[in-house]
């Protein structure tokens, strides 16, 4: 626990200086590109679930069996920072599947930190559980329509809660 407030603290201070010392800053160039009403679309990768996260298909195979994986992790944006989230995860293979189904919202502060906040159920077809998930982090842009964005949160179901450090592409559609 005392690393991860540590990661915690070190994520948030350089975020911080990060934001203090960047050479753009909205009051130096005229921003035209315009998120509001645009469709949000994410991919990323989990640090600690070590499995792709948001949308995209895999197929794992070897020894005769394979793992399929298919997800969709994206949002509306209802004004310039603030998107509605819905996300859909399938995975199947050696006769289980696990579905993942969740709606939530993503609010960026500044334009530059994303929060995220969602409920989801996660099914194993016999027995499912609620899932709650709050993440903060920074958006690097990397073109006026995408956005890197690691990310640090917390998992919590009725049980227990696991740390999650990710990192996620948004692109705005």
């Amino acid at each position: 626990m005392k690393n991860v407030l540590i990661y915690t603290f070190l994520l948030l201070s350089t975020m911080s200086l990060s934001a203090q010392y960047s050479p753009q800053t909205n009051d130096q160039y005229d921003n035209t590109f315009v998120r509001k009403g645009r469709f949000m679309i994410e991919t990323g990768y989990n640090l600690v679930g070590g499995f792709g996260t948001g949308t995209g298909l895999s197929i794992l195979a070897g020894d005769g069996e394979s793992i399929t994986s298919l997800g969709f992790d994206g949002g509306y944006m209802l004004s310039e920072d603030f998107a509605l989230t819905f996300k859909l995860g399938l995975i199947t293979g050696e006769g289980a599947s696990l579905t993942n189904i969740g709606v939530g919202g993503k609010y960026y502060i500044a334009g530059k930190v994303p929060v995220s906040l969602s409920l989801a159920t996660l099914s194993t077809g016999d027995d499912s559980t609620f899932l709650g998930n709050l993440s903060a982090g920074y958006a690097i842009n990397l073109a006026d329509n995408i956005t890197l964005e690691p990310a640090l949160g917390i998992i919590t179901t009725s049980d227990d809660g696991l740390f999650e450090i990710g990192a996620t592409f948004a692109m705005f559609l």
